[in-house]
Parts: structure tokens; C-alpha cells; sequence
């Protein structure tokens, strides 16, 4: 009924003109606020299938919070930045910074509104404004993954708008208190979404005037051709796996998932998996981590389905001792 209601108001507002008129051309982007009028619900985090609350931390500027392996940080002018200050301290961010991560990188950022950004391997974004309301957020390349504070926690002035965008050249995500995932194709100008938590307004650029919600659980394929909506795929079956692993890596047997193409890992320091160490893919349900230190880790794993899109997250915390021989 909720989502009846959501969907009746957004047509009634376009009708009325409150969303910007279409882009000409499919490199533009959409400006409008899509969830000006849907009725707020409050967004807690999911991780695992489990929802739990997330603090609203302000910061006082946009930091760097962790960085590991191959992390390359631009000024808008293109200069190499430093990611250590002077004190030894990770980097604060500052708008117009483009961040890149090679094929072992990973980076994480808090915005200045609280949000945090995840930038897996291979990635590049375009901090276009992370100083200031709304956060807009641009994937050049790669995949991002989102966890947004919910901006019915800002002031007063911004309770009512959007507070945070992600754009690539296929999708304009506008969002707010929601956890999600963005990954973008340059050769393909093909974009993939999934939403573990809240509510998010696609709109492709050419028809900046017609946006589609987005919902928990739903999967998006965007493209020339529209948007397409799916369910994400069940998190995968983790009780079967031992709490101890030893050996020269990390294997993980996991019962396969219904639909699943693909399988795909991560090893982390933290619970929130805002400093990943590790992570890999499989075309079957085994999955495997290497060149990891002993010690305990955070996984966890997610099916992928025929459309690139992954769904809910499953995950648990290990031991893990190699072998020494």
C-alpha cells in the first residue's frame, strides 16, 4: 500500500513540474530532488540479513578513514595528494578530489554529513561536492558501495531534500538513509544497483523527468535501452562454515544459490567492512582468499546474478591460521 502511495505522488509532482526537463544529451546528469515528496521511513542499516542502527557521527571536515594497498588521491587540478598529513594522520577530502584504487586498493570516506563511501579495487570516483549538502558523487569507473546517514537527522533546512547523489553517465541515484551498492562499466555505459536498505530514485539522464523508486531488495540494470528492476538474490547459507580456518588460504564452501552466476568475497578488519583487506570472485560457490595474516577477519559473501547485480550479504567473523610450512 506504502509503495502505491510513493508511486501515485511521484507521478502527481512530475505532472506538476517539479522535476527538471529531460537532458538532450545521455552524458548530462539530473538535478532534481525525485524524493522531495515521499514519505520518510526510518533507514536502519542491514548487514547479513540482520538490520541494525548506524550512530550519526558528524565530522568536522570529509576524512580519508582507510586506505590499503594501491590508492591514488587527485585535487581538482589534477595534483598527486598526499594521503598522510604532516601528523601521520589519513588525508581530510576536499570537493573536486578524484580517488582511484589499483587491483589491491580499497578506500573508505566519511562525508562531511556523516555518510560513508567504500571504494573497493579498481575503482574511480569524482568527489564533485563532499564539503557540503547535498554529497554528489561521481563513478568514473568500478563500483562504490554506500552507507548513508539519514538526512531527517540533519538540520531543519535539509530535512526535506536529498542529501546525497552518485552519478555515473547511465544512472543519477539520488538517496537518503539507505545502504547500497553502484557499479559502473565505461566500455559498456552500463550501470548495476542494489539496495540492502532505504530508498533510492534512478533517473537516466536522457528522461531526467521520469524516475523509477528503488526499494530493500530491489536490483537495477541500467542502460540505453531503461531501467530494469529485479530482486536481489538471498544472502548465501553460511552456517556450515567453520569458525577456524587454517591452510594456506582462506576456503570457503558455501551451498550454492538459486540463479547465482557468480560468487563473490570479502575479508575485512572491521564489522562495518569500512577497511577491507582482501577480496575475490568465483564461478561456483567455493571461494578462496590468499596472502592473508593470521589473525580474526570479518567475511562476508554475496551471490551474483545473471545481470551482474549482487544481492543481500551474508557474513561472520573468522579465525584464521595459516600454515607455516
Amino acid at each position: 500500500m506504502k509503495k502505491a502511495l510513493w508511486v501515485y505522488q511521484l507521478q502527481a509532482f512530475m505532472c506538476m513540474g517539479i522535476f527538471v526537463s529531460p537532458m538532450t544529451q545521455a552524458q548530462d546528469v539530473c538535478d532534481g530532488d525525485p524524493l522531495v515528496n515521499v514519505p520518510r521511513k526510518t533507514q536502519p542499516f542491514a548487514k547479513g540479513g540482520h538490520t541494525h542502527n548506524v550512530e550519526h557521527v558528524r565530522p568536522p571536515s570529509p576524512t580519508l578513514i582507510s586506505q590499503r594497498g594501491g590508492v591514488v588521491l587527485k585535487d581538482a587540478k589534477g595534483n598527486v595528494r598526499p594521503l598522510m598529513d604532516a601528523r601521520g594522520q589519513l588525508t581530510n577530502i576536499k570537493d573536486g578530489d578524484t580517488l582511484q584504487t589499483s587491483e589491491d586498493g580499497f578506500a573508505s570516506i566519511r562525508s562531511s554529513d556523516g555518510s560513508r563511501l567504500v571504494i573497493p579495487s579498481n575503482s574511480k570516483v569524482y568527489l564533485k561536492h563532499i564539503t557540503h549538502m547535498p554529497i554528489q558523487i561521481e563513478l568514473k569507473q568500478g563500483r562504490v558501495e554506500n552507507y548513508v546517514a539519514d538526512s531527517s537527522k540533519s538540520t531543519a533546512k535539509n530535512k526535506t531534500k536529498t542529501s546525497y547523489q552518485i552519478r555515473t553517465p547511465a544512472v543519477t541515484l539520488s538517496v537518503r538513509g539507505t545502504q547500497f551498492r553502484v557499479q559502473y562499466s565505461e566500455g559498456e555505459n552500463v550501470a548495476r544497483t542494489a539496495i540492502s536498505d532505504g530508498l533510492v530514485a534512478a533517473q537516466r539522464p536522457s528522461v531526467c523527468n521520469a524516475a523509477t523508486l528503488l526499494e530493500r531488495g530491489d536490483g537495477a540494470l541500467v542502460s540505453q535501452q531503461g531501467i530494469k528492476k529485479v530482486p536481489m538474490l538471498p544472502a548465501p547459507d553460511l552456517s556450515g562454515l567453520p569458525a577456524v580456518m587454517r591452510g594456506y588460504e582462506m576456503v570457503f564452501k558455501l551451498p550454492a544459490v538459486d540463479k547465482a552466476v557468480q560468487y563473490h568475497v570479502q575479508a575485512a578488519n572491521d564489522e562495518q567492512f569500512l577497511s577491507v583487506v582482501k577480496e575475490s570472485y568465483s564461478k561456483t560457490p567455493e571461494l578462496k582468499l590468499s596472502h592473508l595474516d593470521s589473525g580474526f577477519y570479518f567475511v562476508r559473501f554475496t551471490a551474483i546474478d545473471a545481470n551482474g547485480i549482487e544481492g543481500f550479504a551474508g557474513s561472520n567473523y573468522f579465525l584464521y591460521q595459516p600454515d607455516t610450512y
